[in-house]
């Protein structure tokens, strides 16, 4: 019997041991390399370290909207999210970039509106949403990947080609307006 309340002392101790060092490594992740969907999990995470900054995002075509910036000291990342409101349709977009503004990651949703179908909740009218599509961009050094709602690869060539250079096109004229801004907060930390 003492054989076994050792073994089972020991195997609790290791377990214990492990979830320590996973603590330590979440606590100290801005010294750890960040790559892909981690950045949302360690985004949610942290949000707490991050101080948040509000701009205004209308002057993309024809949208109305919001761009909020996330920074923190203790991270390598900042977090760019853009809502932005147009006649038919509304674009979420949400990018994770180094300090010097060079995309890492993506998340990018699409709901398209049916305004003639909409109700009243707390004084503000709300069109039906018909449809959502929602694909992520992981950009690492040497290539881009596309992956679709279900975080599932996309590997058609031309569709990541064609993400990667919409979601580049998008994100460099939406922070044209505000690029110095961001880069004196990034930079003032």
């Amino acid at each position: 019997m003492k054989i076994f309340r050792n073994i089972i002392l020991f195997i609790a101790l290791l377990g214990l041991n492990s979830c320590i060092e996973k603590n330590k490594k979440k606590e100290v992740g801005s010294k750890i390399e960040i790559k892909g969907f981690e950045f949302i999990e360690d985004f949610e995470l942290n949000k707490s370290l991050f101080n948040e900054e509000t701009f205004e995002a209308d002057s993309y075509n024809n949208y109305d909207g919001k761009l909020k910036v996330f920074h923190s000291k203790e991270k390598n990342y900042i977090v760019l999210d853009f809502v932005l409101i147009g006649s038919d349709h509304n674009l979420y977009l949400t990018y994770w970039t180094n300090k010097k503004l060079k995309i890492k990651f993506s998340k990018s949703t699409v709901s398209y509106l049916n305004k003639e179908n909409t109700f009243k909740e707390k004084n503000q009218t709300y069109a039906e949403i018909t449809e959502m599509i929602t694909s992520y961009l992981s950009h690492t050094d040497s290539s881009v990947k596309l992956y679709d709602s279900q975080k599932n690869e996309v590997l058609d060539l031309n569709k990541v080609n064609e993400q990667k250079k919409q979601t580049k096109t998008f994100f460099y004229e939406l922070i044209e307006p505000t690029a110095l801004s961001i880069h004196a907060i990034v930079n003032d930390l």
